[in-house]
């Protein structure tokens, strides 16, 4: 280990990384930091501080360019948003070289994979979130589509999917509305259903329209 090494603290750190929006995938995205840092071990790099925050967690890392790397690779492996920016620390008193410490700020995406949203007015089945893209299953028709990832985040409203009592299953499906209390049908229209009346599933409601939540 070089000397440089030796001198970094158990409180020295370089940068912060900024995990924001810890839903779903949040045990997956701290397991990916964790290992890219033990793999790095040997290099000196290390956190010397896990901070719990209102949206998320705060990683104090002992390596600007760790930090950088380590956000990048998180934006093409999970999708979402990530800003890097800088701020003066100070400045080398014998290369009069300028220090900064950087902030790593990744926003994980609002929703994850086998998420249901709702985007104009439309039920959709998330199945992939990419850089940039998110692919998802129309819930009525079970086509595919992509959406860019920003317009999704400002527009989608999440559905949950709930359980609701089945009314009828001839000439369709219908299940007890949990608000209105009336028999409606269900989407995709099923006329072949094993269920009976009586029984509870799942399904997504939303603007008057019920979804089986597959």
């Amino acid at each position: 280990m070089s000397s440089r090494h030796k001198l970094k603290h158990a409180n020295y750190y370089e940068a912060i990384i900024q995990l924001r929006n810890p839903v779903g995938n949040v045990d997956d995205v701290m397991h990916f930091v964790l290992e890219a840092v033990k793999s790095k071990g040997q290099e000196g790099v290390f956190i010397s501080k896990k901070k719990k925050v209102p949206n998320g967690f705060d990683l104090y890392l002992s390596s600007n360019s760790f930090a950088v790397e380590t956000g990048r690779q998180l934006y093409r492996e999970f999708g979402g948003e990530l800003k890097i920016s800088r701020k003066l620390f100070s400045q080398h008193r014998m290369t009069s070289r300028v220090l900064y410490r950087m902030t790593v700020l990744f926003r994980m995406a609002p929703f994850s994979v086998g998420s249901f949203i709702l985007l104009d007015g439309k039920a959709f089945k998330v199945a992939e979130i990419a850089k940039k893209i998110v692919a998802a299953e129309n819930v009525e028709t079970g086509k595919p589509f992509e959406f860019k990832y920003k317009d999704v985040a400002r527009n989608f409203e999440s559905l949950d999917a709930i359980k609701a009592i089945v009314s009828k299953v001839k000439p369709q499906l219908e299940i007890i509305h949990p608000k209105t209390f009336q028999s409606v049908p269900v989407l995709p229209l099923d006329k072949n259903s094993r269920l009976v009346p009586g029984e509870k599933t799942k399904v997504l409601v939303s603007e008057g329209k019920v979804w089986r939540a597959a």
